[in-house]
């Protein structure tokens, strides 16, 4: 739970399972300074290497989620928005 679970959340919501170090800093300590801030994430990084292998790959200054994690966040959005799409005509 906590940031390392936020942090792959928000991995798996993002289309192709990717998102910016900038980003991810500004959404999970968006209260630090940024020197400490991307120490957080890096440190987060590492728990989460330990946990779950390679299922976070870092690419610099971009994350992403190992393509073999998989996620059902793009099949519940596109559930989402076909629902939305069809309220007008159900009823």
């Amino acid at each position: 739970a906590g940031k390392p679970a936020a942090l792959v959340a928000y991995l798996a919501a993002m289309p192709k399972g990717t998102a910016s170090r900038d980003a991810l800093v500004a959404l999970l300590w968006g209260e630090r300074e940024r020197g400490p801030a991307r120490h957080a994430l890096r440190l987060v990084l590492q728990r989460l290497r330990a946990e779950l292998g390679d299922a976070v790959v870092t690419g610099g200054e971009w994350l992403t989620l190992a393509p073999d994690v998989a996620s059902d966040a793009s099949a519940f959005l596109d559930a989402a928005a076909l629902q939305q799409l069809a309220a007008p005509y159900v009823g």
